[in-house]
């Protein structure tokens, strides 16, 4: 898998979020070693447990492709529209306390307005694996995973 946004797409549905150490693997090798990594089960026992029942399911380009036919798309921290200010505080987050006080390893997006001037007022779906596309006003609808 060469394809950066094709890596972060299969991330995304790999693990359960959220998941440090997925988020850990992404930082330390960037998404498209990870996505390789973790397809192979070249991971550590940890990663391998979060992994291991989704790690050969790839619908990474129909999802890009499904998205884009709804009018949105994938946003990754690679992207100059991801939200930094927003996720900022997760960096304090004490993870003994609070384990799953991360920000998401990307955001699936529905409508066309930037994320740094709608961030403070969009609307979530959270953790949810069967939303149901929906047209929004022309609004923005964030489905973070």
């Amino acid at each position: 898998m060469t394809d950066s946004r094709l890596a972060w797409a299969y991330l995304s549905r790999v693990a359960e979020a959220p998941s440090w150490p997925l988020v850990a693997l992404v930082r330390s090798v960037g998404a498209v070693d990870a996505a390789e990594l973790v397809r192979r089960g070249a991971v550590g026992a940890e990663l391998d447990r979060v992994t291991s029942a989704r790690r050969e399911v790839d619908s990474a380009a129909a999802d890009l492709d499904r998205i884009g036919r709804l009018g949105g798309r994938l946003v990754t921290p690679d992207d100059p529209d991801w939200p930094f200010a927003p996720f900022a505080h997760f960096a304090g987050v004490d993870v003994g306390d609070h384990p799953n006080g991360i920000a998401p390893l990307a955001l699936w997006v529905i409508g066309a307005a930037s994320l740094s001037t709608v961030s403070g007022r969009a609307a979530a779906v959270v953790r949810t694996r069967a939303a149901i596309a929906r047209e929004w006003n022309g609004g923005l609808m964030l489905l973070p995973v």
